[in-house]
């Protein structure tokens, strides 16, 4: 599902209520399956500065999946490996560029294999080449059964991962759909009017 819509119309808001990092003022927020593991990429993704690369993915896996310090390694330079970030490991997780500090936040959440991965913005700040194969591969994850709720401005994005789609204008749910059907035929002047300026 892609929640999308303009600047401040409420869709970080949201996927936090989502993830129960915020509570709703009134009724309540169910998305995924009950009890499912959650994995969350925040829009300001900084890694941990004090850490390494690798110990950027290797530090959740030993204290979140209880995983050796041996066995996370070769996991975590794995990750690193996929996300072409395996020649950085010893570095220092601040000498990376934007793109690469999130594709090393992507590799951090999903080392964890969520069940359910609530991601802002995921290839933001991303080149096209990347944003693309970070595309294919959440494709993949949610044909293999992981519920994905990704905000994204982009149209590749709604077009590659999105089953659904969420509009949202001024904090209220304005439409929402299938995305093959919201994308060949808005209802409303409002989503219309969004995916003209995308």
């Amino acid at each position: 599902t892609a929640l999308i819509g303009t600047n401040g119309s409420g869709k970080t808001t949201l996927l936090r209520a989502i993830a129960g990092l915020i509570r709703p003022t009134s009724g309540c927020v169910e998305a995924g399956p009950r009890g499912a593991s959650l994995g969350f990429l925040f829009q300001e993704h900084e890694p941990w500065p004090h850490l390494s690369v690798l110990d950027n993915v290797l530090v959740p896996l030993c204290l979140v999946r209880k995983t050796s310090r041996d066995k996370g390694a070769e996991l975590a330079k794995s990750w690193l490996e996929l996300f072409a970030l395996g020649q950085f490991a010893s570095r220092r997780a601040t000498d990376l560029s934007g793109g690469q500090k999130q594709r090393l936040a992507l590799a951090r959440v999903l080392c964890l294999r969520p069940a359910m991965l609530l991601l802002d913005e995921p290839t933001s700040a991303m080149d096209f080449r990347w944003a693309l194969q970070v595309q294919r591969l959440l494709r993949r994850l949610a044909d293999h059964g992981v519920c994905i709720i990704v905000v994204s401005h982009g149209m590749g994005c709604l077009k590659s991962i999105a089953d659904d789609i969420v509009f949202l204008d001024g904090g209220v749910i304005v439409e929402a759909g299938s995305a093959a059907g919201l994308l060949a035929s808005p209802q409303t002047p409002e989503l219309r009017e969004f995916f003209a300026a995308a």
